[in-house]
């Protein structure tokens, strides 16, 4: 069934046809609808695709042509002794209207077009259908594009002892974009052992050392895999929501509390408790849920700024003493109740207008890193410094250099 999960206009269904190779005159357009949407001579021009050598058989194909993407599943029956070629090529195709936002309509639109085609594969070996009984599927061709337009499914009645099944596979939510290396992957549902043997061997690796305390880059090297690879891993774990992508913790993070810590102020006990639980440091107990809650509201604007985990923990040692610092922001990042707060470095429009001119702001690499987006904590990683380190050398190497907290 045609499923409107995901954002962007949907790929538009265009036609259907239906075509094989005659014996006599080759490749022929036997059946579309609507009528003479495929003109002539695009058949013409595309017709080696749509009904391609028997190796290419059994398959989806796929071709962009004519400002259209035009699907068919090519299908060859073999039989030496009733067909007079040996075996009967043929090829039931789709034509899509491409849209931006469905780049997955054609593996959609494919799977329908296989499950279709194996039926008239089956019909065809029963009674002949399609050598015997072609002009049928003037009849058919019209309600499966009506039907699959309409609710994404259709059922087709071919006789009174066969009816064809056909539905759209809900349309799939776009991937997430690649993570960034500098974030660091935390486990937040353990898969099970058996299906983690199944998984892709990079898979494997890379899922011990995801504890929230390495980023991306640190634990491709570690897992000892490309560092793509490892993007790629980690985006399909955070897509199947096994994993979620946090700031790296550190002591001179900063952290904002949210508007939720209001509401876990006011949640069940039951809630409090576990939240307690996740900032517990063996082997002692659990803190209290007091000690969690104010040790969160402490995230809060100072004279420099949002304070640091470091600020937190100065200002308030004894609370500090009787939770594990990094499990509790951790718990928080994940249920929603801390921000991250990034620090940008940024330099005035003027001075970078008067560098390209003949100027310089000295700092060489790092000025050309500063565009006023990149956080420090992503150019700490790519230079393999420390955050702070990256914060130091910036102020003073890069003539004008801010540092912006948001």
């Amino acid at each position: 069934m045609a499923s409107a999960a995901s954002s962007g206009p949907a790929a538009e269904l265009r036609c259907a046809f239906y075509c094989f190779f005659d014996d006599v005159i080759g490749r022929t357009l036997a059946a579309q609808e609507p009528p003479e949407y495929i003109k002539s001579e695009q058949f013409d021009a595309i017709s080696d695709y749509l009904i391609p050598k028997p190796q290419l058989c059994g398959r989806l194909l796929t071709l962009r042509a004519f400002g259209h993407v035009f699907l068919c599943w090519p299908t060859c029956i073999e039989n030496n002794k009733k067909y007079a070629r040996n075996a009967l090529i043929f090829s039931l195709g789709l034509v899509l209207q491409p849209a931006a936002g469905d780049e997955g309509a054609p593996h959609r639109y494919g799977e329908v077009l296989g499950r279709a085609a194996a039926c008239l594969t089956e019909l065809e070996r029963e009674s002949s259908f399609l050598s015997a009984r072609r002009d049928e599927l003037h009849h058919l061709l019209p309600q499966l594009l009506r039907d699959l337009r309409a609710r994404g499914r259709c059922t087709l009645a071919v006789d009174a002892s066969h009816a064809v099944e056909l539905a759209l596979p809900p349309r799939r939510p776009p991937p997430p974009p690649p993570p960034q290396d500098h974030l660091a992957p935390v486990l937040v549902a353990e898969p099970p052992a058996a299906a983690v043997r199944g998984w892709d061997l990079a898979l494997q690796r890379l899922l011990p050392l995801m504890d929230g305390t390495q980023p991306v880059a640190r634990i491709a090297a570690a897992a000892c895999v490309d560092v793509a690879l490892a993007r790629r891993a980690t985006a399909t774990l955070q897509a199947g929501g096994w994993v979620r992508l946090l700031p790296l913790f550190s002591f001179s993070q900063r952290y904002a509390a949210t508007a939720a810590l209001h509401d876990a102020a006011r949640a069940p006990a039951a809630r409090q408790a576990e939240l307690a639980a996740a900032a517990r440091r063996p082997p002692a107990p659990a803190p209290p849920f007091a000690v969690v809650l104010r040790l969160l509201a402490a995230f809060c604007p100072a004279d420099d700024g949002w304070r640091t985990v470091r600020a937190v923990c100065e200002a308030l040692p004894a609370l500090a003493a009787q939770v594990d610092v990094r499990a509790l922001v951790t718990a928080a990042l994940l249920n929603g109740l801390l921000r991250a707060v990034d620090v940008v470095p940024v330099v005035p429009r003027q001075m970078r207008r008067d560098s390209a001119g003949g100027g310089a702001l000295g700092g060489g690499r790092l000025a050309r890193l500063v565009d006023g987006r990149t956080p420090i904590a992503a150019l700490a990683c790519e230079l393999n410094l420390r955050p702070a380190d990256v914060e130091r050398r910036l102020l003073a190497e890069v003539d004008g250099c801010a540092l912006v907290q948001r």
